[in-house]
């Protein structure tokens, strides 16, 4: 196993622990607007007698800005993660 320097090794650990938050972040960040859409979009259809067209584009607004929320985020950790496994990759090399 390879030894690495106890500060990358503890920015590693962080953001393991990092990563493994923002998963569980993601799942209210999904269903907060999902379910905000879905009854409040029902409501306003039951007020102005649209059907299910006000819900329907309430969801579709909802999913798109949860889906741009997220890939926004993954794509910063992302970054942060690749600087964190290259500098273990130049620990890793000989010198």
């Amino acid at each position: 196993m390879q030894s690495y320097h106890p500060e990358t090794q503890k920015e590693y650990n962080n953001m393991t622990t990092k990563l493994f938050k923002n998963s569980l972040v993601n799942i209210p960040l999904f269903a907060a607007p999902a379910f905000a859409a879905l009854f409040g979009g029902q409501a306003l259809d039951a007020h102005f007698g649209t059907g299910k067209t006000i819900m329907i584009v309430l969801l579709f607004i909802a999913f798109s800005s949860s889906w741009f929320i997220v890939l926004k985020r993954n794509a910063k950790l992302s970054k942060e993660y690749k600087a964190i496994r290259e500098k273990m990759k130049q620990e890793q090399s000989p010198s």
